[in-house]
């Protein structure tokens, strides 16, 4: 592990994730996105925080920190920051690489273009050294530990069975409508994650680099074409499809979008003067809200106000990249310099401090490879 010293009394610690390959995607959820199930071999090792990134952490490195829409927290600074854009955790990642590797360009920009943005498409990776977002295959090989949680495909990466599911994610059915600290389990003495992770599943969905595209597993799938990361359009959502009126209200009246997701659209119902009139006007708000942005990126990992079928490693979400939501958060990824003559388990592994390479203190100098672009 890396552990990185924001100042202001906060830290930020980084697991390796090492190279190998594991199964990623389902063979039996109902989502068609996720039915493309396929073994993922990841070449090179990246460094990917044990945590969302914490309130702490944020106003550590941005300064104030977003409101969460609950209160009474309990050590509001360990709970993940929340209602923050993807372009918001984009600057987080450029903020850390300005920090700690000033000499070395971000691997994720134009940096212009995560100020004020409304198209996400002008942001690429150019797979160099450099905090950044997980790509949602790096994510997902880190969920499901690297290969080290095998156990084939499980719809979560702690095995089978709702007890042990109940013990360790925080969903809508035990999260009391609310995030909770990073580092604290719905119940105590629970397995850890062999890789070092935290709440990889559940309390908060987290931003991931990549553009939304239902067939993206198919296109990774063995034997076929790869598409090229973060630079393939997405998807258009068809309203009438992916954002129909009537279907989303009756999906908020099973509770079946989430506590937060459900009340947000009956309210809208609800003033717009129900029956048709309440519908168009719900229809005229889904519109503007999932046309803002232009294109979805992915989210991943199920939170505190989502069902128990999103808390899953396999599970696909999307948002609007200029849409803050108070059950999304982030965590950052590292890409590392390319392989050392010392891998990452032979080096010491005390804090570094902001400076990078003109202090000598390089956050990367000890990984074992570089970064993983298709990963």
């Amino acid at each position: 592990m890396r552990e990185l010293d924001l100042g202001a009394g906060q830290s930020m610690t980084l697991c390796w994730i090492p190279p190998g390959a594991s199964w990623i995607g389902s063979r039996d959820r109902p989502y068609a996105a996720e039915l493309t199930a396929f073994k993922l071999r990841v070449e090179r090792g990246f460094w990917l925080g044990s945590t969302a990134v914490t309130r702490g952490q944020w106003r550590a490195i941005r300064g104030d920190v977003p409101e969460p829409g609950f209160e009474d927290m309990d050590l509001p600074d360990r709970h993940p920051v929340v209602n923050v854009s993807w372009f918001e955790a984009l600057q987080f990642c450029a903020d850390l690489q300005a920090r700690f590797l000033p000499e070395v360009p971000a691997p994720v920009g134009p940096l212009e273009s995560l100020v004020q943005a409304d198209d996400c498409s002008a942001v690429t990776w150019s797979g160099g050294v450099g905090f950044r977002l997980p790509s949602e295959c790096e994510w997902e090989y880190a969920c499901r530990g690297a290969g080290r949680l095998a156990r084939g495909l499980a719809e979560t990466p702690f095995g089978d069975g709702e007890e042990v599911f109940e013990q360790r994610a925080w969903y809508m059915g035990n999260s009391t409508e609310r995030t909770h600290p990073v580092d604290r389990a719905p119940e105590e003495n629970v397995l850890p994650h062999p890789l070092g992770l935290r709440q990889v599943i559940g309390n908060v969905n987290e931003w991931c680099l990549d553009l939304y595209r239902a067939e993206r597993w198919a296109e990774l799938r063995p034997g076929r074409g790869q598409a090229a990361h973060g630079r393939r359009p997405a998807d258009s959502a068809t309203l009438s499809e992916a954002f129909d009126a009537l279907r989303m209200l009756r999906l908020a009246e099973a509770g079946e979008l989430g506590s937060t997701a459900s009340r947000e659209i009956l309210t809208v119902y609800r003033d717009s003067g129900g029956q048709k009139g309440g519908l168009e006007g719900l229809q005229a708000a889904l519109n503007k809200t999932y046309s803002a942005g232009g294109r979805q990126r992915v989210l991943r990992g199920g939170s505190w106000d989502g069902t128990a079928a999103d808390a899953a490693s396999a599970y696909r979400g999307r948002g609007q990249p200029v849409v803050r939501v108070g059950g999304v958060g982030f965590r950052v990824c590292l890409s590392p310099r390319p392989k050392t003559e010392a891998g990452p388990e032979r080096r010491r592994t005390g804090p570094v401090k902001p400076g990078g390479a003109r202090s000598g203190a390089d956050p990367c100098a000890d990984a074992e490879a570089g970064g993983q672009q298709e990963a």
